[in-house]
């Protein structure tokens, strides 16, 4: 162990916890850690922008459940990359955060040494469940149990590990095999007995997926079928139900006819979820959800945030959905089925209105011609904000927004990195004219790379949905309106291919091309394409 570097130690616990990926860009105060990662089995991606990196982590773990890694330089590396470990942060991703950071020595000095922050630390600890500064290589095997733990039996989050650029070439004698991992929570049989009584008892009882339950769809099918519940899902769940399925009601929350039928059930049981603004759109004292809420969540914070509980379950999602449905005993299922069909003409009259019913048939289309198992990343668009309960996903897993924080520009890198991450699955990305900009530089890394990735833009001649906001709230429009790139000279430059349909049937022909293609197309729809009027 003598010969090891810390850099070769971190390397190594990254491999045997089963790490095969990094996003990076090499910088002169990591070249001893890259010194590691050549010498080692690990998958390394150059994006071309920090913020890329951490993009592109976190749709490989959107895509996996399984934490890639990003290496950024100390100051403006990290800083480039935090609005994306933000993203992953809010949306509860696994990542792991190698940064670097000025010598040991210099550290909180302020004589000017090249990237130097004045607290790295405070500004990593903003977006990471916890952030460890390495003050002693032989703390790695500790350090990186601890980050395990938050992945294996937290709530999933970034994670950061700091190391002062001096430490990544010194000898090093700490194991790099990883500890024992640590189990997911069960939750407590008292408490799962008092909310099968409460479900078992239920005449309108509603099952409420968010994020948090978005791999457990098995056990939430299994327990839904048993209740005979209606089934409703936020946009980061959507889909983890077939959204075909005849109990569900899709991610529509935001809609008016699902918070009525929230507001009458006898027993609301929320799974991971935080019950958050992005879920309703609506104040929260205007919500009403059931007669009794039950939450299920493996973060005991969330239990008593938001909306108060009639009964918390701590716990993990998919062992308490087990847990309940092994417990309850019921006759007859509910009629969850019909309050489905009877939502559903609702949600998609309430979602194609004159206003968005160009949307709605590019959304239609899309139904009809993506592969059923794809992978969706959307960035802010307003495709996606109609997409989000108009939409019907028959697969889990597929459609991916970035909740929560709203970081513009995740299309094109989140969809690299779940491409990368299940490279078995169809993927694509869908980003507006304005939003594609935030990270058009990274789609030169799916051409060198060779992913067949389309990428659809929506056109609407700048920033089409804070427009429509201004104009709706009495604002005359300003900074909304832009000048926008020749897309067809964009996709060239980067080593795309291109396509402008201008009918259903050269949209079908494009988007099948550009999944059988050896790199990205950009597919670029205006808003006021004729085939997409009624």
């Amino acid at each position: 162990m003598s010969g090891k570097s810390c850099a070769d130690v971190i390397v190594g616990l990254m491999e045997s916890y089963g790490i095969d990926t990094i996003f990076g860009i090499p910088g002169v105060h990591t070249v001893e850690f890259y010194r590691a990662l050549t010498a080692s089995g690990v998958r390394h991606v150059t994006p071309r922008h920090e913020q890329g990196a951490g993009l592109m982590a976190y749709g490989y773990g959107l895509a996996t459940g399984r934490p890639a890694a990003i290496s950024v330089i100390t100051g403006p590396g990290l800083l480039n990359a935090a609005t994306a470990i933000g993203q992953a942060y809010s949306d509860s991703v696994p990542m792991l955060v190698v940064a670097a950071s000025n010598q040991s020595h210099e550290l909180a000095m302020g004589q000017g040494f090249l990237h130097e922050m004045p607290n790295q630390h405070d500004a990593a600890r903003t977006v990471t469940a916890f952030n460890h500064v390495l003050r002693t290589p032989e703390n790695l095997p500790e350090v990186f149990a601890q980050a395990y733990a938050v992945f294996d039996s937290g709530r999933p989050r970034p994670v950061g590990l700091e190391v002062p650029r001096d430490l990544f070439g010194k000898s090093c004698r700490a194991e790099d095999a990883a500890w024992p991992r640590t189990p997911k929570p069960a939750p407590h049989p008292e408490a799962v007995r008092r909310a099968a009584v409460l479900l078992s008892e239920a005449s309108r009882p509603v099952l409420l997926l968010g994020g948090g339950a978005k791999w457990a769809g098995r056990q939430a099918l299994a327990l839904a079928e048993k209740l005979g519940a209606l089934v409703v899902t936020t946009n980061a769940a959507k889909g983890v139900i077939p959204e075909t399925h005849p109990q569900s009601a899709g991610s529509s929350l935001e809609q008016a006819a699902t918070q009525r039928a929230l507001a009458a059930a006898d027993v609301v049981l929320a799974v991971g979820s935080e019950l958050a603004e992005t879920s309703f759109w609506t104040p929260a004292p205007d919500l009403r959800l059931g007669a009794n809420l039950i939450r299920v969540d493996i973060d005991p914070g969330q239990l008593v945030r938001s909306f108060r509980p009639d009964l918390a379950v701590l716990g993990d999602a998919a062992l308490t959905l087990s847990a309940l449905c092994g417990a309850i005993e019921r006759a007859e299922p509910a009629q969850g089925t019909a309050l489905a069909a009877a939502l559903w003409p609702e949600v998609r009259n309430a979602s194609d209105t004159p206003g968005t019913s160009n949307r709605c048939r590019l959304l239609d289309l899309l139904m009809e011609y993506l592969p059923k198992d794809c992978f969706i990343s959307l960035d802010s668009t307003q495709v996606a904000y109609t997409g989000a309960s108009y939409f019907r996903i028959e697969h889990p897993n597929g459609w991916h927004f970035p909740n929560g924080f709203g970081t513009l520009g995740t299309g094109v890198p989140t969809a690299i990195g779940a491409k990368l991450g299940a490279p078995e699955r169809p993927a694509m990305a869908i980003a507006g004219d304005g939003g594609l900009l935030f990270t058009a530089e990274e789609l030169i890394v799916a051409a060198e790379l060779g992913l067949p990735l389309p990428v659809l833009i929506w056109n609407n001649g700048g920033y089409g949905e804070i427009r429509d906001s201004m104009i709706e709230a009495g604002v005359q429009p300003l900074g909304t309106d832009l000048l926008v790139p020749d897309f067809s000279a964009l996709a060239k430059g980067y080593r795309c291919g291109y396509a402008a349909p201008d009918s259903a049937e050269e949209l079908s022909r494009a988007l099948s091309e550009a999944f059988a293609s050896s790199g990205p197309t950009l597919i670029e729809v205006r808003a006021d394409a004729a085939f997409l009027k009624d």
